[in-house]
């Protein structure tokens, strides 16, 4: 009987169970597993889910959020947090189509511009938490609010102007709603996006120290 209850506390489905949890690679692989299984819910479910269509539609609004969210996988990995990331995303967007649309810059010049922006909300928020010693959270909370708001201000000023502006560029079209070879073009951005975080937090000193 003792040795019976040595086996079963050696090989115990709870005691498993715990071990397996604490591997490294669990914890990327649960949300993963979970996500297959929504995914496969849906296909089971809904009628021409998986058609070619559906599969497009689903990929082109799912790249932009899957970039937000490998952005916010830095803050996360460092053990902060970034609330600001939806609200700076979304003057983002009114940026591009304001430069673009209506004063007319050249598409690289937008392209720029814009990701200096981000860098540039990024760069206040760390320099706030790194050398002002604030909180993340509540740092992060009011660059929120205070972009959300100047967006919904800017957004409303130029309703008009953007709903009637066409862009005229065939470029400017692909990349919101171009395809290579059935992909849409935004994810493969974020492919290549994820790919290349991939090996920054795997294979590069500043990375691997982030990810330690």
């Amino acid at each position: 009987m003792k040795s019976l209850q040595r086996a079963w506390h050696r090989h115990s489905p709870q005691l498993f169970l715990g071990e397996l949890l604490e591997k490294r690679w669990m914890e990327p692989i649960i949300p993963f597993t979970l996500t297959i299984a929504v995914f496969l819910a849906f296909a089971i479910m809904i009628p021409r889910y998986l058609t070619a269509g559906s599969l497009q539609e689903l990929m082109r609004n799912f790249a932009e959020q899957g970039m937000v969210a490998v952005a916010m996988a830095f803050s996360v990995l460092s053990g902060g947090i970034d609330l600001s990331v939806g609200a700076v995303f979304a003057m983002s967007n009114f940026l591009a189509l304001y430069l673009y649309l209506i004063l007319g810059l050249p598409l690289p010049v937008t392209i720029m511009l814009v990701v200096l922006f981000g860098a540039a909300m990024g760069a206040i928020n760390g320099g706030l938490i790194a050398y002002g010693k604030t909180r993340p959270f509540l740092t992060t909370l009011v660059v929120l609010i205070i972009v959300r708001a100047a967006y919904n201000k800017v957004t409303v000023a130029f309703t008009n102007e953007l709903a009637s502006i066409d862009s005229g560029s065939s470029t400017w079209d692909f990349m919101g709603s171009g395809r290579v070879l059935g992909i849409p073009f935004n994810m493969l951005v974020l492919i290549l996006l994820a790919v290349g975080t991939h090996f920054f937090l795997t294979r590069i000193k500043p990375g691997v120290h982030i990810m330690a």
